[in-house]
């Protein structure tokens, strides 16, 4: 599952954002709750084309916890974002069920299903 090449799972805090913040890039994140095993069940699936850790800002008091990818251009974080979105919509009932939409300036295709 490519959950796992994500880094974290980290809380998402005030202190995290602003220190991801202070290294600008994009990225895709997923956000959720830890289970027993420690590990991040997926409740949100997200990606920044600029500032990743901006965009988890929005968040905060909204979910605990975070996996992040950094990514060199803002194509890499959609094609990820795609990848992930399939393969744990197939095991978690996601906040964001919709398949993930590129910037309206672009025109990229899901890698996984076309769309």
């Amino acid at each position: 599952m490519t959950l796992h090449k994500l880094q974290g799972p980290y809380e998402l805090t005030v202190q995290q954002v602003e220190h991801i913040s202070s290294d600008p890039c994009c990225g895709v994140f997923v956000l959720g709750d830890i289970d027993e095993h420690g590990a991040l069940v997926a409740k949100y699936i997200g990606m920044a084309n600029k500032n990743i850790g901006k965009r988890l800002g929005d968040f905060i008091d909204k979910y605990p916890y975070f996996k992040i990818m950094r990514c060199k251009k803002p194509y890499d974080a959609f094609e990820k974002q795609c990848k992930i979105y399939h393969e744990c919509s197939l095991f978690s009932k996601l906040d964001n069920p919709m398949h993930p939409t590129h910037p309206e300036e672009e025109s990229w295709i899901c890698p996984v299903c076309g769309k």
